[in-house]
């Protein structure tokens, strides 16, 4: 610290020697300053001790700002803005604008300079001069061309003529200008319409009024009622008024001639084509007795109508014949040649028209047709018909037993009215709802048959009641002999599957035109079809194709009961298509018939290779097996949702190694097998093929537990890879029971399918 002490003493010894150095000391003890630099408002500092010293210097300016400063005289001075050192003594002012009231502003001192500006703007009149626009004061002389006021004053010279005078200045336009206007009359001159005196000659009479007695008329004077001998004329009816009853001939002088009173209806007249109907009256005809007077006497009255297979005048009546609408005429002849008159109107026969809100269900579009119209038109053939559908109308005909034309949605029912007409009366049916068509025998399916004219059926196609192919005799032959009279089927025969899938659309991949097979909603209703063969591989629909995910076509609420096939050259049954594409299955029950022993081994619901996009839920597969060798070949003997043409029938999964489910894109949801396991162990009804197994949900845990004692276990029989991992797959949606009972116990009910040992009983 100490040292730091002396450090610190020492340097501040030297600088006060050295500022002690820097100014001379002379020997009167003062020292000479040096350094800095004088301006003219600074001295010069000495650089050594910081006095100033010297004098200013004038030349040195702190600022180069110049100012200006007025004289006081029009001009301005330019002075150093830092000390007020004159650069200029003179300079002439400018700018700025003079008016009225103010000099001009120099634009650089702001100094006044110069002379007042002149009055401007205004306009001088006769009476006034004109005003400054800027300080309000008159200036100049009065315009005694520009009148102040367009009006003028006349006095009168009582002779005929008036001065015409301005009224703003009395200064006389015109001179002696000639009276105008007025009316003489033949008691007094006319007045002028300007200065208002009389002028001219009296006027002659105005024989405008009428005098007149019982027999006669004549002209009369307005003014001094003087009759006119040579206007004296006999009545005569030459003007006739048209009255609410009538008409009235006057003469032309007023006086009532000839009295016509009319009582001849020309109203629209509404009659119906019949008297009663649902309890309601209408009226068929009405009293229609015209009567014409002439001062008291009758007319004769002709009544006629333009169409009497309408309407008819008969005994003071018009009666309604048929729908439709008659002119009636009816015609007389007036007195004092006043001609014929014919006046006509129209009446109309309607048909009389009942709301009905009945609810009408299970519409079918394409028979056109419903019992309950029966019920309320028998015999009775429609004339007209349409139907009105969320704003729209749709015209529709009748021929043969059938209304045509009806607009059904494809997904939805269709809740519409009728409006039907008979050639006497017509119901609107309030409450109807419609489908393409509503199935109710197996015959109705031939609806949906496509054929090679036919490529695609489109609509809402629903059940109303169970379809028994057992019982069902088709040309006299049994229908599971003879498959090219399933209701509905692809007809091989006529066209190839492909090509009526893409011919119009040429695909390299072959997948389906979306435009072919069957389009929309096959809704079962909760209804079976019961012992439909398979054996024609091509389905009970042959083609399906919706458009997109977002527009399936849909199979849903339907049960297929007792399936079988025969077995021909056709190695793999397809039970909905064989071409399929975007279709969902609902609520659906799929069983096969036990004990048949002639039926293929192997059945699927779609055929593989065009399949794509499909969508299954709340769907229950049983599968019996038909014998204990295909009980036994799991590979063989199975049941999956996709086949290709071949022998193997595919349960579809997410496995990416099988060629076709790619093209598939399948959603899987509440699955439900009804299959016992093969002597393998595998499940056959969820075999996928001869090296993949697929088990349910529900029997994976089983195996995975076998799987652990042993890989070469003769029970399971897994099929290990090279990397040791057994080639297993299970569904998480997807179960399997042994029998309908077991799944009773365990889910008792699917959807709307009530589940039992026996069956299954739809349920709403």
């Amino acid at each position: 610290m100490k040292k730091i002490l002396i450090i610190m003493l020492g340097v501040t010894m030297l600088f006060a020697t050295s500022a002690f150095v820097a100014c001379k000391v002379e020997d009167s003890g003062s020292h000479v300053h040096t350094g800095g630099v004088a301006t003219c408002n600074e001295k010069a500092k000495c650089d050594e001790c910081g006095e100033e010293y010297g004098e200013f210097n004038p030349e040195n300016h702190t600022s180069t700002e110049l100012v200006y400063v007025s004289n006081g005289n029009g001009t301005h001075k330019i002075v150093h803005k830092c000390c007020n050192a004159v650069t200029q003594a003179e300079e002439v002012c400018a700018g700025g604008e003079a008016t009225c009231e103010e000099k001009a502003k120099c634009e650089k001192c702001g100094g006044e300079y110069g002379e007042l500006g002149e009055h401007t703007g205004g306009t001088p009149t006769c009476n006034q001069k004109a005003v400054c626009s800027d300080c309000g004061k008159e200036y100049g002389d009065f315009d005694a061309t520009n009148h102040a006021s367009e009006g003028f004053i006349y006095t009168a010279n009582n002779n005929g003529t008036h001065n015409k005078v301005h009224k703003c200045c009395n200064v006389v336009a015109v001179e002696n200008e000639k009276c105008s206007g007025g009316t003489a009359t033949c008691q007094s001159k006319a007045t002028c319409k300007d200065c208002g005196a009389l002028y001219g000659d009296l006027g002659a009479h105005n024989y405008t009024k009428v005098g007149k007695d019982a027999e006669s008329h004549w002209k009369e004077c307005s003014v001094c009622n003087t009759r006119d001998e040579n206007s004296v004329t006999a009545h005569s009816a030459t003007v006739w008024e048209t009255t609410e009853n009538g008409e009235i001939g006057k003469c032309e002088c007023g006086e009532t001639v000839t009295t016509i009173i009319e009582s001849v209806p020309a109203n629209v007249i509404n009659l119906y084509t019949i008297a009663n109907l649902g309890g309601n009256d209408y009226s068929i005809e009405e009293t229609y007795s015209p009567v014409v007077t002439v001062n008291g006497v009758s007319l004769t009255i002709n009544v006629s109508s333009g169409d009497e297979n309408v309407a008819i005048y008969e005994d003071g009546k018009i009666k309604a014949v048929k729908a439709g609408k008659a002119i009636i005429t009816v015609t007389y002849t007036l007195p004092s040649n006043r001609g014929e008159v014919t006046k006509t109107f129209e009446v109309n026969v309607n048909r009389p028209v009942i709301t009905d809100e009945t609810a009408v269900n299970y519409f079918s579009a394409i028979d056109g047709w419903h019992e309950y119209l029966t019920e309320l038109f028998g015999e009775n053939a429609i004339t007209e018909a349409k139907q009105t559908y969320k704003g729209e109308e749709y015209a529709l005909t009748y021929a043969d037993g059938k209304l045509s034309g009806m607009f059904t949605e494809s997904k939805t029912s269709t809740v519409c009215s009728l409006t039907l007409y008979t050639e006497t009366y017509g119901y609107v049916l309030s409450n109807v709802t419609a489908y393409t068509k509503v199935i109710n025998t197996a015959a109705d399916l031939e609806d949906m048959r496509l054929t090679a004219d036919r490529k695609t059926v489109k609509g809402y196609f629903i059940m109303n009641a169970d379809l028994d192919y057992s019982k069902i005799d088709f040309n006299g032959d049994k229908q599971y002999t003879y498959y090219d009279n399933l209701y509905p089927y692809f007809n091989p025969s006529a066209k190839a599957p492909t090509d009526m899938l893409t011919e119009d659309v040429a695909k390299s991949d072959n997948t389906p035109n979306k435009a072919a097979g069957f389009v929309g909603v096959f809704d079962g209703n909760g209804h079976k079809i019961i012992g439909y063969r398979a054996g024609n591989s091509y389905g009970f629909f042959g083609t399906i194709s919706g458009s997109a995910l977002s527009d399936l076509t849909v199979i849903k609420n339907v049960a297929f009961t007792d399936i079988t096939a025969e077995a021909g050259s056709w190695t793999i049954g397809r039970v909905f298509a064989h071409y399929a594409t975007c279709v969902s299955v609902e609520n659906v029950y799929i069983s096969f018939a036990k004990g048949i022993e002639s039926w293929t081994k192997n059945f699927s619901l779609f055929g593989a290779k065009e399949s794509v996009y499909f969508r299954f839920n709340k769907v229950v597969i049983e599968y019996p097996a038909t014998s204990a060798s295909a009980a036994s070949a799991g590979e063989t003997a199975c049941v999956g949702f996709f086949s290709t043409v071949g022998t193997t029938a595919y349960y579809g999964r997410t496995a990416p190694d099988n060629q076709w489910h790619g093209q598939m894109r399948t959603v899987y949801q509440n699955l439900y097998i009804v299959a016992s396991k093969a002597t393998n162990g595998r499940v056959h009804a969820l075999n996928m093929s001869n090296q993949i197994i697929v088990y349910a949900a529900n029997d994976f845990a089983d195996f995975a537990e076998a799987a652990k004692a042993s890989l070469d276990g003769t029970t399971l029989n897994p099929v290990a890879n090279d990397s040791g991992t057994i080639e297993v797959f299970h569904w998480k949606n997807a179960y399997r029971y042994d029998t309908l009972a077991a799944m009773a116990e365990a889910n008792s009910k699917v959807g709307n399918w009530k589940i039992s040992a026996s069956g299954v009983v739809w349920e709403a």
